[in-house]
């Protein structure tokens, strides 16, 4: 895992995780601060990620089947093509129904209140 963008004297930029095509099933990162993280096309599958800050992500393509993403921040994240089939959107913050729209959901994807319609 490559964690870079944090110098021994620049406290202010978070710290940024590439984890591009990495392998994590069923790891626990809830709680933790992946603004600017780079998942795309990792396999994410039952990854706990709930609590965690994941603004301006990118997770296209990102495999986060029956992952569970409750109360996560995703304002500005990349979602396209992102597989949340069985995910748990349950009080997702700043999702939108164009990031969904761009994901691949099923009927066992619990979406946050106000995206409760699975789209088309």
């Amino acid at each position: 895992m490559a964690m870079t963008g944090i110098g021994s004297t620049d406290r202010r930029r978070p710290l940024r995780f590439n984890l591009a095509g990495a392998y994590i099933p069923g790891t626990k990162l809830n709680r933790t601060n992946m603004t600017r993280a780079n998942l795309s096309g990792a396999n994410c599958t039952k990854v706990d990620f709930s609590d965690a800050t994941m603004r301006e992500a990118n997770l296209a393509g990102t495999i986060l089947v029956n992952a569970n993403l409750q109360r996560v921040d995703f304002e500005h994240a990349n979602l396209k093509g992102a597989d949340l089939r069985g995910a748990d959107l349950t009080d997702a913050r700043n999702l939108t129904a164009e990031q969904i729209g761009e994901a691949i959901v099923d009927s066992e994807t619990k979406l946050p209140r106000a995206e409760a319609a699975v789209p088309a």
